[in-house]
């Protein structure tokens, strides 16, 4: 998938995994999101590696839901930031 654009890669997983973190500003517009959860998991998949996504837990279900549509279920988790 080449000239598509770029996404934002938090961390590399132990194993190289690709993980990426976010919250609610992902739900802002929708159709980036997309565009970016596509374009990630592209690039997870030809390296041969899992892509994550970890939400906070006050990040919009819709989001959730379409990071989930991607990535999968068992790959899309949600967490409650630190105080």
């Amino acid at each position: 998938m080449t000239n598509v654009g770029s996404t934002g890669l938090d961390v590399f997983g132990p194993n190289g995994e690709f993980v990426f973190v976010g919250g609610p500003n992902k739900a802002r517009n929708p159709a980036d999101f997309g565009k970016k959860l596509r374009i990630s998991k592209y690039v997870a998949d030809q390296e041969g590696v899992p892509a994550w996504y970890f939400l906070t837990d006050d990040t919009p279900g819709r989001a959730i839901d379409q990071a989930r549509k991607v990535f999968g279920d068992d790959n899309v988790h949600t967490f409650k930031m630190p105080e």
